[in-house]
């Protein structure tokens, strides 16, 4: 009898506690429902705000925000599961975010979302067009009269661009821009060096007026504030690339020169494809 009563006591204390993990699920339903349907739980394009570090050349983050279509087509429930995606989708769509890295909601009808911001690295010149690019060939932003300061001029003369793309889309991966690039990824890369001290470098020009260039060519030069030109060579990531010495062997070299002729005065083009620089001088 007595272990009939004790098995009676315990299936009623699993009946309670079903019907309480019942009933709270009740509420939670309920609650849900009400806030879902609540007018004040409800988040539109005004109520988000973007989080990020912006750069030295980048625009205020709200002009960036207002830039594309809304982030939110209407307005929705705070709690809408798909708002998050929908809001990443369209932000990731904005030429200067390189990508959406969180959606936070703040309760009770706010969103702030953590950014990444494409970081400016060169201007390509194509035509009258002034195309601002980014470390991976993308076009952040188009202008005729686009020069930001301290970033270089892209020219390719020896291979010229027969299609330019849109803000937001990428120069192919066939593209003399693309040498260039790879080219002031390796100096920005090997940090401060005390051959570039005294050197800023205005352009980097891949090809030669008047002649044709195959891809992946030792043609790729530096054009520097003091009119100095500095003969690169390849790019570094090109197919050939690995024949030349690595980047920083090559401004080993330019210091050595600058060591031989202080301030390189005099000389109008250093060549630094060969272990011993050869150099040329102004006239």
């Amino acid at each position: 009898m007595r272990r009939e009563s004790e098995r009676g006591g315990s299936l009623t204390a699993v009946l309670l506690a079903a019907i309480i993990v019942w009933l709270l699920f009740l509420c939670v339903d309920f609650v849900k429902d009400r806030v879902v349907r609540s007018g004040r739980f409800r988040v539109s394009a005004s109520r988000i705000t973007l989080d990020a570090s912006p750069g030295r050349l980048s625009p205020p983050l709200a002009s960036i925000l207002r830039s594309g279509p809304a982030p939110l087509d209407h307005e929705r429930s705070i709690l809408d599961p798909q708002v998050p995606d929908m809001v990443r989708e369209r932000l990731e769509k904005r030429p200067w975010i390189r990508r959406v890295r969180s959606v936070r909601r703040e309760f009770p009808d706010r969103l702030r979302v953590r950014v990444e911001l494409r970081t400016p690295l060169a201007v390509v010149c194509a035509g009258r067009e002034r195309l601002l690019i980014d470390d991976e060939a993308v076009v952040i932003a188009s202008d005729t009269r686009l020069k930001p300061p301290r970033l270089p001029y892209v020219r390719t003369p020896g291979a010229p661009l027969r299609l330019v793309p849109r803000d937001g889309r990428t120069f192919p991966a066939t593209s003399a821009v693309r040498e260039a690039l790879s080219v002031l990824r390796a100096i920005r890369d090997l940090g401060a060096h005390a051959a570039l001290d005294t050197l800023r470098i205005d352009e980097v020009i891949v090809g030669w007026p008047d002649r044709r260039r195959r891809s992946g060519a030792s043609d790729v030069r530096l054009v520097c504030d003091t009119g100095l030109e500095i003969l690169w060579g390849r790019a570094p990531d090109s197919q050939l690339g690995l024949v030349e010495h690595p980047p920083a062997t090559k401004l080993d070299l330019l210091q050595r020169v600058q060591r031989k002729h202080p301030g390189l005065v005099g000389i109008k083009l250093v060549d630094l494809r060969f272990l011993e620089p050869e150099f040329e001088r102004a006239h």
